[in-house]
């Protein structure tokens, strides 16, 4: 177990105590239990987890209905967001999105379908997904359209990988 984790389950202990243990004084009477530092020597706090993150996006137009783009090197994508429109040649009754990334070596398709929202011209897909990128690697995305002018837009962030 790392000292994150073990710092975070020590955390969570007192929380969880922190109602139901209190202190007893000279006189034998419960004291609350104060955690306080003065101005001159403020508890240290930092912001864990997400310093490196940058947000994220791109718009992929199509008329072949697969375009691709790299991840930028030193960085790893994480994709959380995708959203698919294109028009309503072939009322389709599936709306299917494929999104192939590589993670260590090894390349995924990501296949994604749904009935999409349809209106008298569109096509419409979306969901809230995690998928990860290694830096450098190409990132394909694709729809079962058979019409052209389509896009696909993919949002999350890249984080700086050590």
């Amino acid at each position: 177990m790392n000292n994150y984790t073990k710092f975070a389950s020590l955390i969570v202990l007192l929380i969880t105590f922190t109602g139901l243990v209190q202190t007893v004084n000279a006189g034998g009477f419960a004291a609350p239990v104060q955690v306080a530092n003065p101005d001159t020597s403020p508890v240290p706090v930092r912001v864990l987890g997400n310093a490196a993150y940058k947000p994220f996006q791109v718009m992929l137009d199509h008329d072949a209905h697969e375009f691709s783009f790299r991840v930028p090197t030193g960085k790893r994508l994480i994709i959380e967001h995708f959203s698919a429109v294109r028009l309503n040649a072939n009322n389709s009754l599936i709306y299917r999105v494929i999104i192939q990334t590589q993670v260590n070596g090894v390349a995924v398709d990501h296949n994604f379908s749904q009935a999409p929202l349809i209106d008298e011209l569109y096509q419409v897909a979306d969901r809230q997904i995690k998928i990860y990128a290694d830096p450098g690697t190409l990132v394909v995305a694709s729809d079962n359209g058979i019409t052209s002018g389509g896009q696909i837009e993919l949002s999350g962030y890249l984080e700086d990988v050590n």
